[in-house]
């Protein structure tokens, strides 16, 4: 298993979606170096108790940089210049084109960089100011989800910065593919918008598109999962039962057997029309 262990990545990144994007190829056995400015990642101060962390990299950072190699620096540093002139792929996510981008691919044959940004470099939000609520927002996703008598709510997690980060490593690798087979690099525009537009609304989007794009009349429909996030003595617990295998082994979680044989209960439609229940 060779793995991707002559790959050099070098991840400019902040936030998530950047971090677990050059993670996946870490793991994938990828040499990644970290480039971080003096006072250090702002994820290795975060936790999200908001526990002081006593000098000591936060958990999620810990997770996100394992296995990295880190490097104080930033675009412009001699020293970050020479690594990237030695890299395969690099991952930035600066509010504006700190990096630039399509120079590095013009100067660097072969060269790969992925910039994930909420809305794309040159798209017609590029640089408006996002997080997670408006990235969801604006893909739709929030007007389906949630009770129909209460206001909609956005998926908690940060979701939009895990699947972008997916993502973005399947965007990423085609690229390099590409590089090492032809020699031709190029900038990968990633926007975490297109990605929920996909992901965050259950592919509504393409169903709308093979229905020959009906006019949508009244309010979205919005639906939760049955069981969904639900409150305990000491706090809230979530759950996912999409699929009837995940039904099945929540009724034993919770020593529900009897239930098992009943198909109304094992439907979500079955689950919404018994919902009081």
């Amino acid at each position: 298993m060779h793995g991707l262990r002559d790959i050099r990545v070098i991840d400019l990144s902040t936030g998530i979606a950047g971090g677990y994007a050059t993670k996946l190829f870490c793991d994938a056995g990828a040499d990644v170096v970290k480039i971080e400015p003096p006072g250090g990642d702002p994820l290795r101060h975060f936790t999200a108790s908001g526990k002081d962390l006593a000098g000591r990299d936060g958990p999620l950072f810990q997770f996100l940089a394992a296995g990295k190699r880190s490097v104080v620096g930033a675009p412009g540093d001699a020293h970050v210049a020479a690594l990237v002139r030695d890299a395969h792929l690099v991952v930035e996510s600066f509010a504006s084109d700190v990096f630039g981008a399509s120079r590095h691919v013009a100067d660097h044959p072969g060269l790969v960089v992925l910039s994930v940004t909420p809305f794309g470099r040159t798209g017609p939000y590029a640089g408006r100011p996002a997080n997670e609520f408006t990235v969801q927002a604006e893909s739709g996703s929030i007007a389906t989800r949630g009770l129909v008598a209460q206001p909609p709510v956005m998926a908690g997690g940060r979701t939009t910065e895990w699947i972008g980060g997916t993502f973005a490593a399947v965007a990423a690798l085609a690229a390099l593919l590409r590089a090492r087979a032809h020699g031709l690099g190029e900038h990968v525009d990633f926007s975490l918008l297109e990605v929920m537009n996909i992901a965050g609304t259950m592919y509504t989007d393409l169903l709308n598109s093979m229905l020959g794009r009906p006019n949508v009349e009244g309010t979205p429909a919005r639906s939760i999962e049955l069981p969904s996030i639900e409150p305990t003595l000491d706090g809230w617990v979530g759950f996912n039962t999409n699929s009837r295998q995940q039904y099945r082994d929540f009724l034993l979680l919770i020593e529900r057997t009897d239930l098992l044989e009943d198909e109304e209960l094992a439907r979500i439609t079955g689950r919404w029309a018994r919902m009081d229940e």
